[in-house]
């Protein structure tokens, strides 16, 4: 099942129009198949499945052809590199922590801008960023959001909703919405606060977004 099919994505605009009826914040949504498309780890295990394949047919008892010889490691490597692309706990395993957090974050940080996050006319604007291959959610926010929270509970608030990716979209949109009470705590909703920016999540491919594996 799509992480973000017409379940979650109905209880993505539920989660942002509570938050955006309970305080001043205004939340965009974006969700992502994968934070950066990085080859190394998908080289890496290629080759050297490729190597052992070389290996194999270079040392086996049983006697191949030389065009196997050549061929059966190349196609072994390239089915290596696409486990790498497709699995994600394969991707997780092979790619350390801290260049999935720097990968997620400097995405976070242009689709930030890209999507005018930090355009509101109160500063309050914050984005919510999943990144699903790397099972992380990175909340950025403006500038009057961050002086009023922290950038800590931010962070905090993050890995809240990034420990319900692997449950689906709708787990994950129902802990987004949990944010409301104490997001209108910090910056409490006005009377004259008009809804700047779009409610929809953004998506590379609204329907075609992969299960959380």
């Amino acid at each position: 099942m799509p992480f973000l099919g017409d379940a979650a994505s109905a209880a993505f605009h539920t989660a942002v129009e509570a938050i955006e009826a309970a305080s001043s914040v205004e939340v965009v949504v974006a969700v992502r198949p994968h934070a950066r498309r990085w080859l190394a780890p998908h080289a890496g295990a290629g080759a050297l499945i490729a190597i052992a394949m070389l290996a194999y047919v270079m040392f086996a008892p049983t006697e191949f052809d030389d065009w196997v010889i050549f061929v059966l490691p190349i196609l072994a490597g390239l089915a290596g590199a696409m486990v790498v692309e497709v699995v994600g706990p394969v991707y997780r395993l092979l790619v350390p922590a801290r260049h999935h957090d720097e990968h997620v974050r400097e995405a976070a940080h242009a689709t930030f801008y890209e999507r005018r996050v930090h355009a509101t006319h109160r500063r309050t604007g914050m984005l919510v960023f999943v990144a699903l291959r790397e099972h992380q959610v990175e909340l950025v926010g403006d500038v009057a959001l961050v002086d009023r929270v922290g950038q800590e509970q931010l962070d905090t608030w993050g890995d809240a909703i990034a420990a319900q990716i692997r449950h689906g979209g709708v787990p994950t949109a129902q802990a987004l919405g949990k944010l409301a009470a104490e997001l209108g705590t910090a910056l409490p909703h006005h009377a004259g606060d008009a809804n700047e920016l779009a409610d929809e999540v953004s998506s590379i491919h609204p329907r075609g977004l992969r299960s959380a594996s």
